[in-house]
């Protein structure tokens, strides 16, 4: 059996048209796999993405300076509910981190590579904007990115998703479901649960707290309850779904506040971030 043609930009640009964003401001999650053979890769996604978008909003979490509390912590930086599963924390921390430096911090830096190849091509886009939190930041490519990325403080992880909120934005998923989607991070919010706290080494030496988002290995049962708001296209072998993200996330927060235990992973193993979030986090 032989492979159908390979995906080129313009039959990318076909199927975000039918996914109705032209001119959209969206934030997207990508698996490039996904799609199967593309005719240039990454950068052919990104550049479709770019062309029909109006604004491309994607992660690109880093590690750069993870640590954990210093020694001499003052009681109220290791609040307690704070999700940590000593395990999943330890393996976050590179063996050696480089130190995190706002001033030069931008999109040359590094990024995590379970980001993916269309973020990474994102950030080498003229024009494109990082945003500055130490581990949650955005590239941003389009109209207005800064309006987008910045200010991105580090204890608000989904400053970036908040503005589109704000501006009746799209979530777009391509190959990937509710689990890789960060916004539903944000109707947890508005249904009470606060952000965790992790901390960061600074190239001033000092250790300073950041809030990051918790698990979001249960977000797939969501799927049912915001089914209705889904446009969906097969774009190549990729299964893509677009959702409004107000209807999204005010649906989404609705069902975690009558059912707080539905964003459960259920992991085999117990999973301190899930269980400390349907407490509302720390405080």
């Amino acid at each position: 059996m032989f492979d159908r043609a390979p995906l080129d930009h313009d039959g990318i640009v076909a199927g975000f048209e039918a996914l109705d964003l032209k001119g959209a401001p969206v934030a997207v999650h990508t698996a490039l796999s996904s799609f199967g053979n593309v005719l240039g890769g990454a950068r052919t996604v990104a550049a479709a993405l770019v062309d029909v978008c109006g604004t491309v909003l994607a992660p690109t979490f880093c590690s750069i300076g993870r640590c954990g509390p210093p020694a001499d912590a003052p009681p109220g930086m290791v609040p307690a509910h704070n999700g940590i599963d000593i395990e999943f924390h330890a393996g976050l921390i590179p063996p050696a981190p480089d130190a995190f430096d706002p001033e030069r911090f931008g999109c040359g830096s590094a990024i995590d590579r379970s980001m993916g190849a269309v973020p990474r091509a994102l950030l080498a886009f003229e024009g494109a904007v990082r945003s500055d939190h130490p581990s949650r930041s955005w590239v941003v490519v389009g109209d207005r990115p800064r309006a987008y990325a910045t200010p991105h403080p580090p204890d608000r992880p989904l400053a970036p998703l908040e503005r589109l909120f704000d501006e009746d934005g799209v979530v777009v998923l391509l190959g990937v479901s509710l689990k890789r989607c960060t916004a539903v991070h944000l109707a947890e919010a508005r249904a009470g649960r606060s952000a965790f706290v992790r901390w960061i080494r600074y190239a001033d030496g000092a250790v300073r707290a950041v809030r990051e988002p918790g698990c979001s290995g249960g977000f797939d049962r969501l799927t049912p309850s915001v089914e209705s708001l889904a446009r969906r296209v097969m774009i190549g072998r990729c299964a893509a779904a677009a959702y409004p993200i107000r209807p999204l996330i005010d649906i989404a927060a609705d069902r975690i506040r009558a059912d707080p235990r539905i964003t459960h992973c259920e992991s085999s193993f117990g999973c301190a971030r899930c269980e400390d979030a349907m407490l509302g986090g720390p405080r």
